[in-house]
């Protein structure tokens, strides 16, 4: 039985109308009870899942049309694939929490208390900024005496096939392929909690509207204080309060210095202009040689995470050029080429460690893995390894905490123990034998495209974020046989997810829990969005289940209760099944 006080098993079968319908052995906190489902009621529940906007679901056992549907080999084949397929559905927390999943396994009312009690994790939307349909290339959140409330930056680059042209296209058609925006985190009329519902664009998945509850901010409850268009891609965005400077990486290697940005806001408060400030038109920027060549990439740690002491950014040319640069003295503090190092393949992402922001890591096409000590001129190397050969993929993303080392390669995940003393310039990488490994083709056929974000939480949970995709696995670090475990998978984004972060407790701390995290996922789709993750620090430190009585209030006992009975899935959509459909999936839509 899982944390949730729940388990399956398939004990047995029964002809039904020549039909198979399979026998489910349901077993709860409170006792037993057999329920039977034939397969297009198994196939209907999962397209109704994937309808609500989960992702990286198990897959059900093929169908055939060769085999009649009571050949004994055949059912007992079908039987084990629905045995693996509940099993997987029943460890994840998306997809107990949800009522159409109740009502497929027609629990009593009695038990329903359990599934959505406090262990349980979930989350939801808190807000949604978004104004530009561009990739989200940066975020920043800082703060100002100007405002009271935290304030977001973001920047924009345009990844057309149409922009790729770069100068030739502005000649045939001039355009801004770049944008930033500097919003205030503070949503009007904050004192009454209930906003309307969001008016979202029809192409955002259907996960972010599932996730979204009467409180969740959008982009018109905020306002934007600074705007500017470029006719360059901005690869990220950094404000310095001290400084009162606003930094924008070019795609020309430059860094684009803006200082006097909240004084120049604080003028027009003061003669009574709110509009928002014209960034380009106002200040003459500074601009430092950062590369030779376009910028591909930068990592800046401490963007989003206030903890972060040091200001040092990690930035990585087209040409395999990196460079260290340190914002409290405005200068580049290392730098050099990796191109001896890599044989002919590019670097395809960067990190940088947040306690002393000296050891760099780096990924490249052809798999190789180096971490170099940034400080020191030029970089030295300090370790390397090449990815093993059951894993000739490009590293995407790279992830870091003192004990572990998370590297994604396109869509499979490695986890390394790792010895890490960043003061000293040392680390040392088990690079043998993975602690994890995470094939997202083993949880299911659903594509998650390639990983393009990571974020790790206490060592145990890992946020993957990829096409469309945002999943949370847990690790299972401590239990040597424990394989990792995925609690959920939604449909947030439409396309590449960007960047995936833990963000401080005190932004959009509006009527929130402390026992909350709180998550920001960006992306292509030019979205920003805010989440709570709901009783994720709870499971953390909680190993039984407690207070029965605490819901999710965010469940809608509508959708699954009626007249006290839960309400079977012929209730929600009819099923009807065709003489010659042997189970067929399009029969339960007819």
């Amino acid at each position: 039985m899982n944390d949730f006080g729940i388990s399956t098993k398939i004990i047995g079968w029964k002809p039904v109308n020549e039909n198979i319908a399979y026998r489910i052995l349901v077993s709860t906190k409170n006792g037993k009870y057999e329920i039977q489902k034939r397969f297009s009621e198994f196939a209907l529940l999962q397209s109704l899942l994937i309808e609500r906007g989960l992702g990286l679901l198990p897959s059900l056992p093929p169908k055939t049309i060769f085999k009649k549907n009571q050949d004994m080999n055949f059912i007992n084949e079908r039987m084990r694939g629905l045995q693996s397929y509940l099993s997987n559905l029943v460890s994840r927390h998306d997809v107990v929490i949800s009522p159409l999943f109740m009502n497929f396994m027609e629990l009593p009312n009695s038990d329903c208390k359990p599934l959505a009690m406090k262990r349980l994790v979930n989350f939801e939307a808190i807000a949604d900024i978004s104004s530009v349909r561009q990739s989200v290339s940066g975020v920043f959140i800082g703060e100002s005496d100007l405002l009271s409330a935290p304030l977001l930056f973001i920047s924009h680059q345009e990844n057309s096939s149409l922009s790729r042209l770069g100068r030739v296209w502005s000649i045939i058609e001039p355009e801004e392929t770049g944008y930033t925006l500097m919003w205030c985190l503070q949503p009007r009329s904050v004192k009454g909690a209930s906003y309307p519902s969001i008016n979202l664009d029809s192409d955002v998945t259907n996960a972010f509207h599932n996730l979204c509850t009467a409180n969740t901010i959008d982009s018109s409850k905020f306002s934007y204080m600074v705007y500017s268009g470029f006719s360059f891609k901005c690869k990220n965005i950094i404000f310095i309060s001290k400084k009162d400077a606003l930094s924008i990486f070019s795609e020309h290697g430059t860094i684009d210095v803006f200082e006097g940005v909240i004084s120049q806001l604080r003028a027009r408060v003061s003669s009574g202009n709110n509009n928002p400030l014209l960034l380009k038109e106002c200040i003459k920027p500074t601009k430092i040689q950062l590369h030779s060549s376009p910028i591909a990439f930068v990592h800046s740690p401490f963007s989003l995470d206030c903890n972060v002491k040091h200001r040092y950014t990690l930035s990585v040319g087209i040409d395999n050029s990196i460079r260290l640069f340190c914002f409290d003295q405005m200068k580049i503090i290392s730098g050099g080429n990796l191109n001896k190092r890599l044989n002919g393949s590019r670097i395809m992402t960067c990190y940088l460690e947040k306690e002393h922001g000296r050891l760099g890591f780096f990924g490249s096409s052809s798999g190789q893995l180096l971490v170099l000590d940034m400080i020191s001129q030029p970089p030295y190397l300090i370790t390397s390894f090449s990815s093993q050969s059951d894993c000739k993929y490009p590293i995407t993303s790279i992830v870091a905490s003192n004990r572990l080392l998370v590297v994604a390669y396109s869509n499979i995940i490695k986890i390394f123990v790792m010895d890490m003393n960043a003061k000293h310039a040392s680390c040392t990488i088990n690079d043998n034998q993975p602690l994890r490994s995470i094939d997202t083709s083993f949880f299911s056929d659903m594509d998650i495209g390639t990983i393009s974000s990571l974020c790790i939480y206490e060592d145990e949970y890992l946020f993957v974020g990829g096409t469309d995709i945002l999943s949370l696995f847990k690790l299972n670090t401590n239990e040597e046989f424990t394989p990792p475990a995925m609690l959920f998978s939604y449909a947030i984004h439409a396309g590449k997810i960007s960047y995936i972060s833990i963000i401080p407790e005190k932004v959009l701390n509006i009527g929130q829990s402390s026992n909350n995290l709180k998550l920001l996922t960006a992306g292509e789709d030019g979205r920003v969005i805010f989440w709570k993750i709901n009783n994720l620090i709870k499971a953390q430190t909680n190993n039984t289940i407690e207070n029965d009585e605490l819901l999710i209030e965010e469940l809608d006992e509508k959708d699954k209760i009626e007249n006290g009975q839960i309400r079977s899935l012929e209730n929600l959509r009819s099923i009807e099944l065709g003489d010659n459909s042997d189970d067929d999936l399009s029969s339960a839509f007819r």
